[in-house]
């Protein structure tokens, strides 16, 4: 009985708040933490702060007459208040990248977005969503066409197909370098096998020592004053432990080019592996 009063009495107060926000021009409401809508009036700021509602993103331009005062009455509600102005004729990347910086920035808060006809506001969410929280494709665009289709305005049409493609790009660059990353790791961890201690420590330093480091501390007999501070050492069986190296797993022997090349003062040194 006690579980069934305090259910009543949530849905008592939800509804009610719930209600209220439906009167908003174009309101839309997404889920429990994200709503969207056109320009609200002054009067009903109020009901989006009993919402709970604790982040408010305007993408609309200043104009006096319509959301003047907008801001003022936001901070004196308690509600966090970022105005991104989207121009209507000319939309931006960097306006998306402004607009999801702040959405990330509160992902466990309540965000409200809005702007005048809730157009600028459905797209940008349908964005983020898509882009940027990898939600479902179909159920993000359903929201949005619940007020607009942007690819009814070229400008817009133009604008979302540009950020989808910067997505993409940006996608497929991380996907290069998380595999970059992993073929590093996999020469580090022959290294390892292949190579004593203390030529390891050498190695992994790409053999270039402060002026403070000592030969012992570099780990040879002595220093030389060669114009990079590179360790002067010389292993007689380097050239066949890389020889090894090289024909054993996972040692990625055909992305790796070794050179042993002698500079004035007989310095042994590595080349960069190629990429």
């Amino acid at each position: 009985m006690i579980l069934l009063a305090y259910a009543l009495q949530v849905a008592t107060a939800v509804m009610p708040a719930d209600s209220a926000l439906q009167q908003i021009h174009n309101y839309v409401r997404i889920s429990e933490r994200l709503a969207t809508s056109g320009q609200m009036t002054y009067e009903q700021i109020e009901d989006i702060a009993n919402a709970g509602f604790e982040v408010v993103v305007n993408l609309a331009p200043a104009r006096e007459e319509r959301n003047g005062r907008e801001g003022f009455l936001m901070a004196e509600q308690g509600i966090t208040y970022v105005n991104i102005p989207v121009e209507w004729e000319e939309p931006k990347l960097r306006d998306i990248d402004m607009f999801f910086a702040v959405m990330n920035a509160n992902r466990d808060r309540k965000v409200y977005v809005h702007c005048f006809a809730n157009m600028r506001a459905s797209a940008f969410t349908y964005l983020y969503r898509t882009l940027d929280r990898g939600e479902d494709e179909s159920e993000a665009r359903e929201h949005m066409e619940v007020i607009w289709d942007p690819a009814s305005q070229p400008q817009w049409g133009e604008f979302i197909e540009a950020a989808r493609a910067r997505a993409a790009r940006r996608s497929q660059r991380k996907s290069t370098n998380d595999a970059s990353t992993s073929w590093t790791t996999t020469w580090f961890a022959c290294i390892q096998t292949m190579f004593p201690r203390r030529m390891r420590t050498i190695w992994s330093r790409r053999c270039f020592p402060t002026p403070a480091r000592s030969a012992r501390q570099c780990g040879v007999s002595r220093i030389t004053p060669d114009a990079d501070r590179r360790c002067d050492f010389r292993c007689a069986g380097f050239q066949s432990r890389v020889t090894s190296c090289r024909s054993k797993s996972p040692c990625p022997a055909s992305r790796t080019q070794w050179s042993r090349a002698q500079s004035s003062n007989g310095t042994l040194r590595k080349a960069m592996p190629s990429r």
